[in-house]
């Protein structure tokens, strides 16, 4: 079957939000200070294109009022389940993903290497001098550090073009927008704990979030073709808020690998650098002789391709893993370092969808 490369973008009509594992809860357990993640996560995207494939089938047979019904058609165009730790996946007409990244204009915003740290410093006489500075690695007998880091700042996440002449700050992107709200307990009154403050983001002007897929142009069933479409719409809804977004789709003639920032290269240490947030089954660190990086939370939604399921059901939750956050530095030293970091990154279930990708940079 013929393959087409998309690349889909994503505006929010106004401001979004994207679960993580801090969520409301019930109890206990329940948390009154909920804050969206910046980026959703790959899983989501996934469902979230598996969800446009059926309503965009045009076909009662295949999808009809939030319900599958017909599982063979469905499994063809979007596979017999979602994302899964272990095993080979099959999305039916969703060959691969690439990470989400942040568009604005004709440009292109990818996650930045860990290696930068960006601060107004303070001197003497009270003035302010702005240090922008790439973190060189040195090594000293068996011990490593960062040239010029300056423990008091951190450093910053951030988004850059392909040249890296551009870095911006999550903040030169994202605005926080804080919403009040109450919970009615079921009586229909409120608790005294029942206020919360949810925590949405909406973009500056111009940006949005992005991705690319590659798509079957069409699947068989029983030796009947079923035509693939995913177009441009007015209004989709995404996240955990359901917020509505304008999706754009447009045909593209690259890989994902070709937009990926030409990254700093440092003096002394070759590396890798995530461009995606990524799993390993075992530590990573172990098989590298330094790394910058950081560690998140992943849950991911649980869906069979079923009749019997309907997409507007409370979803089950996967239990809960580690993922090496984007933007992560892994510094190596000789070949044998390196096969063994490219090998606990390669895996396929992972990376067909966007998660564990990287880029190998030499130094100079």
């Amino acid at each position: 079957m013929s393959t087409t490369k998309y690349l889909v973008k994503l505006f929010p009509h106004d401001k979004f939000f994207f679960g993580g594992e801090n969520t409301f809860g019930d109890g206990h357990q329940a948390n009154y200070l909920v804050k969206s993640n910046y980026f959703p996560q790959q899983t989501g995207v996934l469902g979230f294109v598996r969800h446009q494939l059926l309503l965009q089938s045009n076909n009662d047979e295949i999808f009809k009022d939030s319900k599958i019904q017909n599982a063979n058609k469905a499994k063809a165009l979007i596979g017999p389940r979602g994302f899964i730790i272990n095993g080979q996946s099959d999305y039916g007409a969703i060959k691969k993903l690439s990470p989400v990244f942040i568009v604005n204009g004709e440009t292109f915003y990818l996650p930045g290497n860990k290696e930068y740290q960006i601060y107004t410093k303070i001197e003497k006489d009270c003035s302010e001098k702005k240090v922008d500075r790439f973190l060189e690695i040195e090594k000293n007998n068996d011990n490593f550090l960062l040239k010029g880091y300056n423990p008091k700042f951190p450093i910053p996440d951030l988004m850059m073009d392909k040249t890296c002449d551009q870095r911006l700050f999550y903040k030169e992107i994202f605005i926080e927008h804080k919403q009040v709200g109450i919970r009615k307990n079921y009586e229909g009154g409120t608790d005294n704990d029942a206020y919360y403050v949810q925590t949405f983001y909406k973009f500056h002007k111009g940006f949005g979030f992005a991705f690319i897929v590659e798509l079957e142009d069409s699947v068989s069933v029983n030796g009947t073709n079923i035509k693939v479409n995913f177009d441009s719409q007015d209004i989709v809804v995404f996240g955990g808020e359901q917020q509505a977004f304008k999706m754009v789709v447009e045909e593209f003639g690259s890989d994902f690998d070709e937009i990926i920032p030409d990254y700093h290269p440092s003096k002394n240490m070759n590396k890798i650098v995530l461009v995606s947030d990524a799993y390993v089954n075992d530590d990573i660190t172990e098989k590298c002789a330094f790394a910058i990086t950081e560690v998140g939370d992943f849950r991911f939604i649980t869906f069979d391709t079923d009749p019997s399921i309907n997409y507007y059901q409370k979803p089950a939750k996967s239990s809960k893993y580690n993922l090496y956050k984007k933007g992560s530095v892994f510094y190596y030293e000789n070949d044998v370092q390196k096969k063994e970091l490219l090998q606990a990154l390669n895996i396929d279930n992972f990376r067909n969808i966007g998660y564990n990708h990287y880029k190998v940079i030499t130094k100079n």
